[in-house]
């Protein structure tokens, strides 16, 4: 799970929320209420009225739009950098159960329906399952090119985010370090630590250890007690050295602990020959 996952969850909510009260998707929503008032399944044809009729499937088919809109922003959470395909299907599995659920609870506990007037979950959520696999089979056939541009956008995306997008840590926030900055080395000075991008260098009083801790998971590692590297600042690693180090990308030396050999050589960095 990533790092920022539960702080994205509640946003994910939020956005489903809004998409499901577009005003084409409540046209929709009225629509399918009309027609499912009039043909009236799962037991709510014996209701009283039509009006009856009318706003109990506005209120069923509501709450499962909203839902599967939800569920929808969720999966984008979850699967970034999957393409469209793969997360329609993972979609399918979480929403098609989610609604099946619902429609059984409301049916039952908000409009009385007993268990003969209505189908069991199994059957709610093949239903749902199976409207859901239709809306998808029309979207493929018709409009095609929606999930082609979202595919061309999640890998543009993933293309520069780790280069252009790198996360923007308590530590860059408290030295006013730019987003598009990436910290690529820590050093401890005395009582203070000094903290490098790929231009600038910044210095601030701080412990070292509260400095990695403030990274918030950023990708590196601590080859020495004084030393905090990103991974992708890490040209290759000298072990045979009479001092190990790790070589960075703009020629740096960097010693590496003999407590820490073990940590470098599992963190799959290239071995180079000692240059000195």
């Amino acid at each position: 799970m990533r790092p920022n996952l539960l702080h994205a969850l509640p946003k994910a909510v939020v956005a489903g929320v809004k998409k499901a009260f577009h005003p084409k998707t409540l046209l929709i929503w009225l629509a399918c209420s009309i027609v499912a008032a009039y043909s009236g399944p799962f037991g709510t044809y014996d209701s009283d009225s039509v009006t009856e009729l009318l706003l109990t499937w506005a209120v069923l088919l509501g709450v499962c739009i909203v839902a599967a809109y939800v569920v929808n922003e969720v999966c984008v959470v979850i699967l970034p950098k999957a393409t469209a395909s793969l997360r329609n299907i993972v979609f399918v599995f979480l929403c098609a159960p989610t609604i099946g659920a619902l429609l059984q609870f409301m049916l039952v506990n908000v409009f009385g329906k007993s268990n003969l007037d209505k189908p069991g979950f199994g059957l709610l959520t093949l239903y749902a399952t199976l409207s859901l696999g239709f809306i998808f089979l029309v979207r493929y056939v018709f409009f095609p090119s929606v999930d082609a541009k979202t595919d061309v956008i999640a890998q543009t995306e993933s293309a520069l985010q780790p280069a252009s997008l790198p996360p923007h840590s308590r530590l860059a926030k408290r030295l006013n370090i730019p987003q598009a900055a990436r910290i690529i080395h820590i050093t401890a000075k005395g009582h203070f630590v000094q903290v490098k991008t790929c231009s600038e260098t910044y210095q601030t009083r701080m412990r070292f250890l509260d400095a990695v801790d403030e990274l918030d998971g950023t990708l590196g590692l601590t080859v020495h007690r004084s030393h905090w590297v990103h991974r992708d600042a890490i040209r290759g690693w000298v072990p045979n050295a009479k001092k190990p180090y790790v070589l960075l990308e703009n020629e740096s030396q960097i010693p590496v602990s003999k407590t820490k050999l073990d940590k470098v050589e599992q963190f799959g960095i290239p071995k180079l020959t000692d240059v000195a």
